[in-house]
């Protein structure tokens, strides 16, 4: 089940400090994606009022491998910032207001929460605007664009300041994308996340889930894909879909040629190749160069270990401003282009 629609958060008292993503009570080693994420979080987080481009998800998680466990995902400007699993309290669903658009508080209890879920331990509430109900199944560019343009006027007339949402959004009126659908799949839409959240979390409620249900399915969580040699088939570069991925990463692994399928993914943040030659195969730097400059959101670029001798220009000057940590060890690069300055984080 995914929503796409505005978000604003209301979030507890909280220090710097705080903000660090925690790596599964210290089991995990924390990875170059982990790191991006925090640091984008803990930016995004001192404005994390305004009301930004966000998607919802319900469902199971394949990764834990266990049937009866329900997740609740919140994506914001497609960086994950909440991954709950659904227990009894945890959540709540407010009545629905009707104002310019339908408006739907879910109140987090934090008390049912760990240290270990960040950044969820510190937000308790999340308001929920203008639900994206059109005829298009996936979140279109033109869509995206309409959202973001609308979020910037409401932000900008609010002045940052979260007393004064309500009067932006009643000056704007409604947001209006292309391609409408009928209000009954928008009621739908509702109907399912009231149900999928009381069924889940209200202690009032049995846990009974239906078989058909649009939130009892798997969810396509593939924020972090890593390749090494044992858990590599080649295939998968032409059946594979990259366009959710947050963080992708080759390690050892034989590649043929540069996938322009990688830069499906808008909202990667993290792009590691680690031991490779993929960048010695004919076309491959010009194939990187044309696509490179489309992940916007990218924050960290590691080429390590790939006999890189020299990186053209026409890379370098496509390479998003957004990179904040570039790593180009151990290679036989012997000198870089000057347009490496226009990086300036």
């Amino acid at each position: 089940m995914k929503i796409y629609c505005l978000t604003s958060l209301t979030v507890k008292p909280y220090k710097n400090e705080d903000l660090k993503i925690s790596y599964h009570h210290g089991l995990r080693k924390e990875s170059h994606y982990d790191q991006a994420k925090s640091a984008i979080i803990e930016r995004e987080f001192l404005n994390a009022t305004n009301y930004v481009l966000s998607e919802i998800r319900i469902g199971k998680n394949k990764r834990y491998n266990v049937t009866d466990i329900f997740h609740f995902l919140l994506y914001r400007e497609n960086v994950k910032y909440l991954d709950i699993r659904m227990i009894k309290n945890v959540i709540k669903i407010m009545p629905k207001e009707e104002k310019e658009s339908i408006v739907i508080d879910i109140i987090i209890d934090t008390d049912y929460l760990s240290n270990f879920d960040f950044p969820a331990k510190y937000i308790e509430k999340i308001r929920i605007r203008a639900i994206k109900n059109t005829t298009k199944r996936t979140l279109t560019n033109e869509e995206a664009k309409s959202y973001i343009e609308y979020a910037k006027l409401i932000n900008g007339l609010a002045q940052n300041n979260p007393n004064l949402h309500e009067e932006a959004f009643e000056k704007l009126k409604r947001l209006h994308l292309p391609n409408p659908a009928e209000p009954k799949r928008l009621n739908q839409k509702i109907t399912d996340l009231y149900n999928a959240i009381q069924t889940l979390c209200d202690s009032e409620v049995e846990t009974v889930i239906p078989i058909n249900a649009r939130w009892n399915n798997y969810l396509d969580d593939c924020d972090e894909l890593l390749f090494t040699p044992n858990v590599y088939d080649k295939r998968i570069e032409k059946t594979k879909d990259f366009s959710e991925c947050r963080s992708l990463c080759y390690n050892s692994v034989v590649l043929s040629t540069i996938n322009e399928r990688w830069f499906m993914a808008e909202g990667m943040i993290c792009l590691i190749f680690k031991n490779l030659d993929v960048f010695n195969t004919p076309n491959s730097w010009k194939i990187f160069g044309k696509n490179i400059g489309k992940l916007q959101r990218l924050s960290i670029l590691k080429l390590s270990n790939c006999q890189i001798i020299e990186i053209p220009d026409a890379v370098l000057k496509n390479l998003p401003k957004s990179i904040e940590n570039l790593v180009l060890s151990k290679n036989e690069l012997t000198k870089l282009s000057k347009f490496i300055g226009r990086l300036k984080n």
